[in-house]
């Protein structure tokens, strides 16, 4: 949680974020009432850094305090009325349903709901989009994500202008993946 307290961090992942985005291949239609320049960007840019230390902040609170509880199906879609519970249930093929679903804490369901309810769809859809592009930016090699394999060099404290080979990548992930 402290790397959001850091003022200059922000600011430089930021501006890591902005680029990034300005860089896709696509348009992300993320914008809402903004328009979808460079500078909205910046603007989504810092919205989803919010979103993302006001989520990294709720998971810190419930860390130290998880009660697993089973709770009704009914109370659990009354306490996230963003997601149909049972429509994501059986979209994972489960047809089977109890009536019941474990929770960590409701408290943190309930800020959740507040935080989306809060931030508008467009916050919600670059977060995720921002969340996607971080997991997997290592195995594209494009433009696009340069700004941000720079920052992650510069955080890990190697030369930003240090490309490893690409078949030690592969073989690195290929490792990975095979355990």
């Amino acid at each position: 949680m402290s790397h959001y307290e850091d003022e200059n961090f922000v600011k430089d992942y930021a501006s890591v974020v902005a680029a990034v985005l300005n860089r896709l291949p696509f348009q992300l239609a993320v914008y809402g009432p903004e328009s979808s320049s460079s500078v909205a960007n910046v603007g989504l840019a810092e919205s989803i850094i919010g979103f993302e230390r006001d989520i990294a902040k709720a998971i810190m609170e419930i860390k130290n305090s998880a009660n697993y509880s089973r709770i009704p199906l009914n109370e659990a879609q009354d306490i996230l009325p963003i997601i149909d519970i049972r429509d994501f249930i059986s979209s994972m093929g489960l047809s089977n349903t109890s009536d019941a679903v474990m929770v960590t804490s409701k408290a943190y369901l309930l800020y959740i709901t507040e935080l989306v309810s809060k931030n508008g769809p467009w916050v919600v859809q670059g977060y995720l989009s921002w969340k996607l592009i971080q997991r997997y930016y290592t195995f594209i090699q494009s433009d696009f994500v340069k700004p941000l394999h720079d920052f992650s060099r510069q955080l890990a404290g190697q030369n930003s202008d240090y490309v490893p080979e690409r078949w030690r990548t592969c073989v690195h992930h290929v490792i990975d993946s095979l355990g």
